[in-house]
């Protein structure tokens, strides 16, 4: 013979449902509650069996057994999440077309761009000082940025609103570089730096060098520097020439570089 213990209540069995809880089964004597069950036991004489032949079986289920398919239970009856959209490319739509929410024109090398300043102050230090600030600039419905490029900008303002850096041309890194920076975007910044670097090649390596100079980015020139020491024998005159019209200095420097290198060369 063989008992089941099931518990209805969940339709499964309690070790899968509770691993936790503890039973207690017991099987009642009719005769004397001091014995113990064995197989052979099971039969009316050894007094597990009434006369009428039912077996009673008692069992103690713990209520830890209880909490715990309460929450089960609540658990089933809670709906998972539904994703219906993101923040991020909800924001992106409002960049695109923002109608009436725009509180705010950026102007950039011709171009306008309407914006909103709560997203910018939460989400840019610059702008969240600017608005702060008790300059006329704090409180007014149009900020110029000089000196920018309006591609740098739309490409930084999408990554404002949507939270993701986009890639981007490689012609447009340095000045997408120079206004994260600008804009106190310093991962932003040190993120297109490596884009920029890991992206060199013998035909970008001189303009590089000289963005890297005119901003006084001593360790970017240096790492481009090495570039550009790999990298001479695919050089054109074209990039010597704008070297030497540019930055002589820094072509001397080169050369002597160079110079070191092949005699380090011929003495291995």
């Amino acid at each position: 013979m063989s008992l089941f213990l099931e518990y209805t209540e969940a339709e499964v069995t309690p070790a899968s449902l509770c691993p936790h809880a503890s039973y207690s089964l017991t099987v009642e004597n009719f005769k004397d509650q001091s014995k113990e069950l064995t197989r052979t036991d099971i039969m009316v004489e050894k007094g597990y069996l009434s006369k009428d032949g039912s077996l009673t079986v008692r069992v103690e289920v713990s209520s830890v057994c209880s909490s715990w398919a309460r929450q089960k239970q609540e658990q089933r009856l809670i709906p998972k999440p539904v994703e219906l959209g993101t923040v991020g490319s909800d924001l992106l739509a409002l960049l695109e077309e923002p109608g009436d929410t725009a509180d705010l024109t950026i102007t950039a090398g011709g171009r306008s761009f309407r914006v909103h300043r709560a997203v910018l102050a939460s989400r840019c230090p610059y702008f969240k000082t600017l608005f702060a600030s008790d300059f006329k600039e704090g409180a007014a419905k149009e900020v110029p940025l000089p000196e920018t490029d309006p591609d740098a900008l739309a490409f930084l303002l999408r990554y404002l609103y949507g939270g993701v850096l986009d890639s981007c041309a490689r012609k447009l890194l340095p000045a997408a570089a120079a206004l994260a920076d600008r804009l106190a975007l310093q991962d932003v910044f040190k993120t297109l730096l490596h884009r920029l670097l890991s992206t060199t090649t013998h035909e970008t390596v001189v303009e590089d060098m000289l963005w890297a100079e005119e901003r006084h980015d001593e360790p970017l020139l240096s790492d481009l520097e090495k570039e550009y020491l790999d990298k001479a024998d695919s050089i054109e005159g074209e990039g010597i020439e704008l070297l030497a019209q540019r930055s002589p200095q820094l072509l001397a420097r080169l050369h002597k570089a160079l110079a070191s290198k092949f005699k380090r060369q011929r003495i291995g």
